[in-house]
């Protein structure tokens, strides 16, 4: 539990994943009822990246005592998962058809869930 609730950034990232995957699971159960999926491929990024930015700060990335140092292999998996996210989400900007736009967010979800599940089995593993 120390992982998710010891200290102010753990519980607020915490916090912030949980609102993601509830934003996720929302977006899917009322698909039918959604006309602009570009507003959410928006609203997507600046969430994901701010859960990003949490995350990076709770674990100290980048900085002496980081749980993943910047030149490992965890970090440049969990970059290119982000990279992916962004190249979606830019991609998405040019499509008109919002059945795409709508493939397009299933695929950033897809992307960030399997992200989040590979970082918090990394920080499980590697705090035990």
């Amino acid at each position: 539990m120390e992982l998710y609730f010891g200290s102010l950034f753990a519980v607020l990232t915490t916090g912030l994943v949980a609102a993601m995957i509830l934003f996720i699971v929302l977006a899917v159960k009322n698909r039918e009822r959604i006309t602009k999926w570009g507003r959410l491929i928006g609203l997507f990024v600046v969430l994901g990246t701010v859960v990003s930015a949490f995350s990076a700060t709770r674990d100290n990335f980048g900085f002496e005592g980081a749980l993943f140092a910047m030149d490992s292999s965890f970090a440049l998996v969990f970059s290119v998962i982000g990279g992916a996210i962004y190249l979606t989400a830019f991609a998405s900007v040019f499509m008109k058809n919002q059945n795409y736009k709508r493939r397009c967010f299933y695929v950033m979800a897809a992307l960030f869930l399997a992200n989040v599940a590979a970082v918090e089995a990394c920080r499980i593993a590697l705090a035990g």
